[in-house]
């Protein structure tokens, strides 16, 4: 069991462990965030797909713009599965999870080619979300 003061980083007393204490600098993101995908499919919340979907991408942090294309009237933006803290993907099936409290803004912009495939933009920088299965 981990105590800790739940301020972004600091150290935490870990209870029936050697360690006795832990520093962790977190990094809060949104492991999950998508639309509904086209053709009326059924998706899973496993795998990620042209949708956006279960990307665990560290960089989808606060100040970054997620593009998603949209097909389906009222698009039904979701998102979830945020973590304070992770590696580059999600390899072992954990990561520190936690509740979020966030504030968006979102819009949508007619017009926009995106063809299919989902864009971060990451401060100055373009990040294309590469998806396959």
């Amino acid at each position: 069991m981990a105590t800790g003061s739940g301020a972004p980083g600091g150290h935490y007393g870990v209870t029936g462990s050697r360690l006795k204490r832990v520093e962790a600098r977190l990094k809060p993101f949104i492991g999950s965030i998508g639309v509904a995908p086209r053709f009326g499919r059924i998706e899973t919340t496993l795998a990620p797909g042209e949708y956006g979907g279960n990307m665990d991408c560290v960089e989808t942090c606060e100040g970054t713009t997620v593009y998603l294309p949209v097909w389906v009237r009222g698009a039904y933006l979701a998102f979830g599965d945020v973590h304070a803290l992770q590696g580059d993907g999600e390899l072992n099936g954990t990561a520190l999870e936690v509740t979020p409290r966030s504030r968006w803004t979102w819009m949508c912009s007619r017009g926009n080619r995106l063809n299919g495939h989902v864009w971060r933009m990451i401060h100055t920088s373009w990040l294309p979300a590469a998806l396959a299965r």
